[in-house]
C-alpha cells in the first residue's frame, strides 16, 4: 500500500507521454495541414505536464513524498498552465510559436515552428524537472546497494534520452519538422 502514489505517478507519467505520442501521430497522419495545426497543439496536454510527473515520480521513488502535497503541485504547475494557455493564444501573442509556416519535405508539406520567448521558459522548467528527477534518482541509487545501480543507469538513461532527442530538434541536427521528442519519452517509459 505504501507504493501506490509510486505507482500512480508511474502510470499518470505513462499516461501523459501516451497522450502526447498518440496527439503526435494522429497529426503526422491528418492531411489537412489546419487540422493537423489541432492536433500539435493538443499534444502540448502531454509536453507540459510530462516533465513534472516525471520530477512527482522521482520524489516518490526516492522517499521524498513529503514534497508532493497539494500547494508544491500547484505550485509546479503554473508553468505548464501558463505555457499551455499561451499555446492556446499563440496566434495573438507569438509567445509560444511566432510562425509555424509550411515547409514541403519528401512526405508532403510539414509545419514548421518558429518559437517565441515563452517556449523557451517552458522548455528550460520542462529540463529542470526532468533533470532534478534525474540527479534525485541517481543519488538515490548509487546510494544504494550495488544491486541498484544497474537499476539507476537504466532509469538515468531513459529519462537523459528524451533531453537528447529535443536538444537534437530543437538545434536543427535533425530535420526541422521531425521532433522524435515522444518517441524517445516512450522509450524512457520503457526502461
Amino acid at each position: 500500500y505504501r507504493k501506490l502514489p509510486l505507482a500512480n505517478s508511474m502510470m499518470w507519467a505513462a499516461g501523459f507521454c501516451g497522450f502526447w505520442v498518440l496527439m503526435r501521430l494522429i497529426a503526422y497522419a491528418t492531411v489537412d495541414l489546419s487540422i493537423r495545426h489541432y492536433w500539435h497543439k493538443a499534444e502540448y496536454v502531454g509536453i507540459v505536464t510530462l516533465p513534472v510527473a516525471t520530477l512527482v515520480f522521482a520524489l516518490h521513488y526516492t522517499g521524498r513524498s513529503h514534497w508532493v502535497t497539494r500547494r508544491n503541485l500547484l505550485l509546479a504547475a503554473i508553468i505548464p498552465v501558463l505555457s499551455f494557455i499561451f499555446l492556446l493564444t499563440t496566434e495573438t501573442h507569438g509567445l509560444m510559436w511566432r510562425d509555424r509556416p509550411i515547409i514541403a519535405t519528401q512526405w508532403g508539406p510539414m509545419p514548421y515552428s518558429v518559437y517565441g520567448p515563452w517556449f523557451w521558459v517552458h522548455t528550460a522548467y520542462s529540463y529542470s524537472c526532468t533533470l532534478l528527477g534525474s540527479m534525485l534518482i541517481l543519488h538515490h541509487l548509487w546510494q544504494s546497494s550495488s544491486g541498484y545501480r544497474w537499476q539507476a543507469f537504466n532509469i538515468i538513461l531513459g529519462l537523459l534520452t528524451p533531453i537528447a532527442a529535443n536538444i537534437f530538434f530543437l538545434t536543427k541536427l535533425q530535420p526541422a519538422w521531425l521532433d522524435v521528442t515522444p518517441s524517445a519519452f516512450a522509450v524512457t517509459m520503457a526502461l
